[in-house]
């Protein structure tokens, strides 16, 4: 992959690495690409979907000729941060504000930049751990703004009886969207790396983040900020001989060993206000977004991840939260850590991942067809 550094439309820098095979391949028959986007967790950057040749997502992707663009997020690799989180109310949390940057700003750009250029269709998002959580925002704020454009006054939030409307997600991140049509195309969603049971309480005191307990919370240095606000700007590296154990199941032999050899390189700081969220807030509201989400929906948990508990009960949960994803499937990656896309696992993970995308794309284009009156659903009956 090759790096590539844009200015976004709101003046900030974002960075990243670029696959954009050239033209098909003869021998392939693929009119419908996905451009696949891929968001990467923390403490990682763009170089978590290109860390070693064996582990790279081009090693499947190139073949396939599906051109792949993997960003490093606001505040990782070079990329501008977004401004403090002024407040956790009425949707304000560092998740939910990078979620409407993505939906707002990212991805309307790297669309109108690369997309129909490529061959694309649409866009597919391959996101992992803090990166799914982001991912997700998107695709429901994408959703969102597609049911407010056409005035889908009928829709209702599955299971509540509540319009689909800007009601239906936390005030401030509705409205961000606004009620144009989302400038870009989306048509999957991938997520990896993420739960619905994080294993770290919600109610854990700062001391708690600084290891001994909490079953696999990253083990960081305290902050030091005399505020709250201050402290959770405060950047953190996690330090390897913790990080490697939890993030890659060091000494169990999951990983290549030329992963391992890669640590110091591929570890970023990464902010406090971003690990909080996701240990404390996020279980309170990522339902109301998992459930808005429309588009097809993949999901794999490494059966060695230590930071979510991980069984078929867990996983169930989590996948039929997104109700209204036309179709998602999920299950657990066996002999797979936490970074599944890092391990000798991932290249069977990723080949799914692409595969999955070019389904996406083919959906997208013969969504509207007429399969003489059967849906899948009744296909299967």
């Amino acid at each position: 992959m090759e790096k590539f550094s844009e200015k976004l439309p709101d003046g900030r820098t974002l960075n990243g690495l670029i696959s954009l095979p050239l033209k098909p391949s003869a021998s392939i028959n693929a009119p419908h690409l996905p451009l696949i986007v891929c968001i990467h967790g923390g403490t990682y950057t763009a170089d978590y979907f290109h860390a070693t040749p064996s582990t790279s997502i081009t090693s499947i992707s190139a073949p396939l000729s599906v051109p792949v663009i993997a960003i490093s997020r606001p505040g990782y690799g070079g990329s501008t941060p977004l401004p403090p989180v002024s407040s956790s109310r009425n949707g304000h949390t560092f998740i939910q504000d990078a979620g409407r940057h993505l939906h707002n700003v990212i991805l309307p750009f790297l669309w109108a930049r690369y997309g129909p250029s490529t061959g694309s269709n649409s866009i597919v998002l391959l996101s992992h751990s803090i990166g799914s959580a982001i991912a997700i925002v998107a695709a429901a704020l994408h959703a969102e703004s597609r049911s407010s454009s056409a005035a889908a006054s009928t829709a209702t939030t599955p299971g509540s009886g509540t319009p689909l409307t800007a009601a239906s997600l936390p005030r401030s991140a509705a409205n961000a969207g606004g009620t144009q049509r989302p400038a870009y195309p989306l048509s999957g969603l991938i997520t990896s790396g993420i739960g619905s049971r994080i294993r770290v309480s919600p109610e854990s005191s700062p001391s708690d983040d600084n290891g001994g307990g909490g079953g696999g919370v990253p083990p960081m240095s305290p902050a030091t900020a005399a505020s709250v606000a201050t402290a959770e700007e405060e950047m953190q590296l996690w330090p390897l001989e913790n990080k490697d154990a939890v993030m890659l199941a060091a000494g169990v032999g999951l990983c290549p060993p030329e992963v391992l050899q890669e640590s110091v390189r591929l570890n970023a700081e990464m902010k406090v206000a971003e690990r909080r969220d996701i240990q404390r807030s996020w279980d309170g509201y990522w339902r109301r977004y998992a459930e808005a989400v429309t588009v097809p929906h993949l999901y794999g948990l490494g059966e060695g991840d230590t930071l979510w508990y991980v069984c078929d009960e867990n996983v169930n949960d989590y996948v039929n939260a997104f109700k209204s994803s036309v179709r998602r499937e999920g299950n657990v990656v066996l002999r797979a850590p936490h970074c599944i896309e890092l391990s000798y696992a991932g290249r069977g993970w990723l080949t799914r991942c692409v595969g999955f995308g070019l389904e996406c794309a083919v959906y997208r284009a013969f969504k509207d067809v007429d399969l003489g009156g059967l849906t899948h659903e009744e296909l299967g009956r």
